[in-house]
């Protein structure tokens, strides 16, 4: 299987799409979220208290990102990724 995303690869963001209910109900989504100053790409899930961010590559660990009390999850979430174009 070959990587989703490779160097130089363009995602096209959503950004008025923040909410966490699929939009394919076969697929997951992937969001761009915010990291600090950057964005990643990744799958995610919430608790109450947490987003679990799932890589895009399975093989990397995940990371919990605490959500602060009455946050809007629009504070994390940039938008869900439309489209990648990787270069060929």
């Amino acid at each position: 299987m070959n990587p989703l995303l490779y160097e130089g690869a363009f995602a096209v963001i959503d950004r008025h799409y923040n909410s966490l209910v699929e939009y394919h109900p076969s697929r997951p989504n992937i969001y761009a979220i915010r990291d600090g100053v950057h964005i990643a790409l990744r799958y995610i899930e919430a608790t109450e208290t947490h987003l679990i961010s799932r890589p895009l590559n399975i093989t990397s660990p995940l990371q919990l990102i605490e959500i602060e009390p009455e946050t809007n999850l629009g504070e994390y979430i940039a938008g869900r990724v439309v489209l990648i174009l990787n270069e060929v």
